[in-house]
C-alpha cells in the first residue's frame, strides 16, 4: 500500500497508509509518578471520547492511539494487566465495536497488577501514523488540541506544569512510534529514513524534557515547546507529498 504524508489541523497530524513493524519498542523513560498521572489523565479522556459507545467518529483514531498510549504507560511500569485491558479497547475501536470498547475502558484501572515490559504496544491494533499524531489535531475534529496547546503555550513562553507533564508524557511516547512509521518520501533513500529518524529522536527528547519539568512543578519550558514546534514544522516541510 502506498504511504503518503499529509499535513493536518495545521500542520501537525501525518497520515500514511497501514504499516507492518518488524521492530519492538517500550515507551520512554519517564518517571513511574509520571507514567501514574498520565495514565489516570488518558483513562479519564479516552472514556469520554467513546462517549458511552457513541463517540465522534472523527475520533477514531485518537481513541486508538489514547487506548495504546495507557498501555505504553502500563507496560513501561510493569502493570501487564492494565496494558493488556487497554489493548483491548483499541483492538475494538479498531473494529469500530463501540459497545465492547466503551465496556473496557470503564474496566481500565491502574495498579490492577504486575508483569514485565513487552513493548511493541502499537502493533497490537491496526494503528497507523493518521492515528499516532491524531491527538495533536484540534478537538472539534476529533483530536485532543496537542497542536494548539503547543502553540499557544510556546508564545505564552511557559505551559501549565500539569498540562506539560501530561502534554510531554504523551508526546514522547507518539515519538517513539512515529519512527516506526516513515512515509513512501522518507524511505526512498538512506539519506531520507536518517533524517525522519532524527526528527522523531529530537521529538522525543524534547518532549521528555517537558514532562520532566512539568513533573517538578516547573512550566517554564518555553524553549523546549520553540524547539519542539521547529522539529514538527521542519519535519513537514521535508516529508510532506
Amino acid at each position: 500500500m502506498t504511504a503518503k504524508l499529509r499535513l493536518a489541523a495545521g500542520g501537525t497530524a501525518l497520515a500514511l497508509g497501514l504499516c507492518v513493524l518488524s521492530t519492538s519498542t517500550a515507551a520512554p523513560p519517564l518517571s513511574t509518578d509520571t507514567y501514574k498521572r498520565a495514565t489516570e489523565a488518558d483513562i479519564a479522556t479516552l472514556q469520554k471520547l467513546i462517549n458511552g459507545g457513541k463517540p465522534d467518529k472523527r475520533a477514531s483514531g485518537t481513541i486508538k492511539a489514547e487506548a495504546l498510549l495507557i498501555a505504553a504507560y502500563a507496560d513501561a511500569s510493569g502493570d501487564a494487566a492494565l496494558r493488556d485491558k487497554a489493548i483491548k479497547v483499541a483492538d475494538a475501536a479498531a473494529k469500530k465495536d463501540w459497545m465492547t470498547a466503551d465496556k473496557e475502558a470503564q474496566a481500565l484501572k491502574p495498579g490492577s497488577g504486575g508483569g514485565k515490559p513487552k513493548g511493541g504496544i502499537h502493533k497490537n491494533s491496526k494503528l497507523d501514523l493518521d492515528d499516532v499524531m491524531s491527538p495533536f489535531r484540534i478537538g472539534k475534529s476529533g483530536g485532543l488540541n496537542m497542536e494548539k496547546d503547543l502553540k499557544d503555550a510556546m508564545k505564552a513562553g511557559k505551559m501549565d506544569p500539569k498540562a506539560a507533564e501530561l502534554f510531554g508524557a504523551r508526546s514522547s511516547v507518539l515519538a517513539e512510534w512515529t519512527k516506526e512509521f516513515p512515509n513512501q518520501k522518507a524511505g526512498t533513500n538512506q539519506g531520507n529514513k536518517m533524517k525522519w529518524e532524527k526528527y522523531s529522536k529530537d521529538m522525543l527528547d524534547l518532549s521528555q524534557q517537558i514532562a520532566a519539568e512539568g513533573a517538578k512543578n516547573n512550566g517554564n519550558v518555553g524553549k523546549q515547546l520553540k524547539a519542539l514546534d521547529g522539529v514538527c514544522v521542519s519535519c513537514h516541510n521535508d516529508f510532506r507529498d
